[in-house]
């Protein structure tokens, strides 16, 4: 059965109304070094992360200050931490490390244009031209989960299925978002650890990601929002059917 996360959580009826529609991870964006408008304080998580059911797992979505990332984890003892920001891989490697110490497992995420499916951030200069190299760099620190995510054409970054800072998606070419989940398939072919899918991704546009790619799960923020960022029963709960079909 396909992994389901949502992430950007702010309210806690939006944590009940995931919980309760079969999803199985909730991610909360805490510390986050850009501006994004789902980010938290770590008081404010926390209170979010006491009401989440046992039974959902909980991702901190977070970035580049090891020191942070260890409280955030320490306070909110999640099941997962996301690295989602640019991480260099030896800061990556030393954070798999400290986090598999505390039974905590990490996934890191690797963005690509959707427009050519080349990797974007600075942890992937060095693989401008070789997304299948920079997928392989970053499980060579150790991870456990790979995120795949899709960014819009203006190549920003943050954690949003947007691919930028809280703006609505922007519809690539057919041909582009193509490209895009076929490279997403060569890396989750090729990366040895679960692949989760994001970017683009709503209720009408998850399954056609599905078939192309083939990932152990995706991932959504902005494709099930109202306005305010909150989450929009109606479009949880059709994402929902969409990936898992309506037995759930």
């Amino acid at each position: 059965m396909t992994w389901i996360g949502v992430s950007g959580l702010r309210h806690p009826d939006d944590v009940t109304l995931c919980a309760g529609l079969g999803v199985d991870a909730l991610g909360f964006v805490v510390g986050f070094p850009r501006q994004v408008p789902w980010n938290l304080t770590l008081d404010e998580a926390e209170e979010l992360v006491l009401g989440t059911p046992e039974t959902v797992q909980r991702v901190a979505v977070v970035g580049e200050d090891p020191d942070r990332i260890l409280e955030i984890t320490r306070r909110l003892q999640p099941q997962v931490v996301q690295l989602h920001a640019d991480e260099p891989l030896e800061v990556t490697q030393r954070l798999v490390g400290l986090l598999h110490a505390h039974d905590v497992r990490v996934m890191k995420t690797l963005r690509l244009r959707r427009a050519d499916g080349a990797p974007v951030g600075h942890h992937a200069l060095a693989h401008a031209d070789d997304p299948l190299a920079a997928a392989r760099g970053m499980v060579g620190t150790g991870i456990d989960l790979l995120m795949v995510d899709l960014v819009g054409p203006s190549g920003l970054s943050g954690p949003t299925d947007a691919g930028s800072s809280g703006a609505r998606p922007v519809a690539p070419s057919s041909d582009g978002r193509a490209t895009a989940l076929g490279m997403a398939r060569r890396i989750r072919e090729e990366a040895g650890v679960p692949v989760v899918l994001a970017g683009g991704l709503r209720p009408d546009t998850v399954r056609a990601a599905l078939d192309a790619v083939d990932p152990y799960g995706v991932d959504v923020i902005s494709g099930v929002e109202r306005a305010g960022h909150r989450k929009d029963p109606a479009k949880v709960a059709a994402f929902v059917v969409a990936v898992r079909g309506q037995d759930g």
